[in-house]
């Protein structure tokens, strides 16, 4: 279904019928054409003439001088191969040499999660969210309150997933960065949601 349409060519058919048409006028102008018999004596003048050709032996001395000349064609020839290799591999002089060093930086940071006073804060802040929601549920029922916990359970998974990102690869910057960046969402989100769980 996925394949493309494709039109054929208007005078496709006209030049199928003629390419039909043309093996069957050659086929009957085959079977029209005469045959023919040999000469009864062909046979015999041929091999007349091939019993007078003179017949040239090669001896073994001659088979084996042309394989020796064939072996030491090729050994100059893989000679002249190698020694064209080592001049190409050895044609740098020694100022010319390109010497490649690298060094792997590591970057000591901890993943912590936030300063201990505003993660301990932050703590607190989510277990009176809880404890609020389950005492007073028509209040969490609210849309902003929803929409803000769902926010809330959505940067946890971030979280999570970048911690495992950060002890699988370990502290990459760039992870550190995207780690603190959604501690203070969390952060925010939490206090955003205890203000109004609190008016």
């Amino acid at each position: 279904m996925n394949l493309p349409e494709h039109e054929p060519d208007p005078n496709l058919w006209d030049r199928i019928e003629a390419r039909i048409q043309a093996d069957a006028t050659l086929n009957r102008a085959i079977e029209q054409l005469p045959e023919y018999e040999p000469d009864a004596s062909l046979w015999e003048r041929v091999e007349a003439e091939l019993s007078d050709a003179k017949v040239v032996q090669i001896g073994r001395g001659a088979t084996r001088s042309l394989g020796t000349v064939s072996w030491l064609a090729g050994a100059v020839a893989a000679m002249l191969v190698l020694a064209g290799g080592w001049l190409y591999l050895n044609q740098n002089s020694a100022d010319e040499r390109v010497t490649v060093a690298y060094s792997v930086e590591q970057v000591k940071t901890q993943a912590t999660d936030l300063p201990q006073p505003q993660a301990e804060s932050v703590r607190r802040d989510e277990a009176f969210i809880v404890r609020h929601c389950a005492e007073q549920k028509p209040v969490c029922q609210k849309p902003e309150v929803h929409e803000l916990r769902s926010q809330l359970v959505e940067l946890k998974q971030e979280q999570a997933r970048l911690g495992k990102e950060i002890a699988l690869f370990g502290a990459d910057p760039a992870l550190v960065r995207a780690q603190t960046k959604l501690e203070s969402q969390r952060a925010e989100i939490t206090r955003e949601l205890v203000t109004l769980l609190q008016s």
